[in-house]
């Protein structure tokens, strides 16, 4: 229950500038807050993923589960990156924060 709103809260932590870090080194408070991120991100999501398989009461339906969670893993993630397709069609070959943020290839 507390790690969402830490998860959200770190996400926040990466767009906010510590001064102290920056005049240091801008890649040690990057990589601090990316860790920071990738902590809560884990503590949010290890516990979710790990609800379905819990549910299951035999190694059968274990399997069955941790299946077609994975199946949909790969369908949303194709997904996604096929959506991203129509953006690169007609745009310009120079490089604008669309297709060089959204779309790098």
């Amino acid at each position: 229950a507390i790690g969402g709103p830490l998860w959200a809260a770190s996400f926040a932590f990466l767009w906010i500038p510590i001064p102290l870090l920056r005049d240091i080194s801008p890649s040690l408070e990057l990589s601090i807050k990316l860790i920071v991120y990738d902590g809560f991100f884990s503590l949010t999501t290890v516990s979710f993923r790990a609800l379905l398989v819990d549910i299951a009461t035999s190694p059968k339906e274990r399997e069955w589960c941790t299946m077609y969670a994975a199946g949909f893993q790969l369908t949303g993630s194709l997904g996604g990156g096929v959506g991203l397709i129509p953006l690169r069609i007609g745009s310009p070959p120079t490089a604008t924060p669309t297709n060089t943020i959204l779309l790098p290839f």
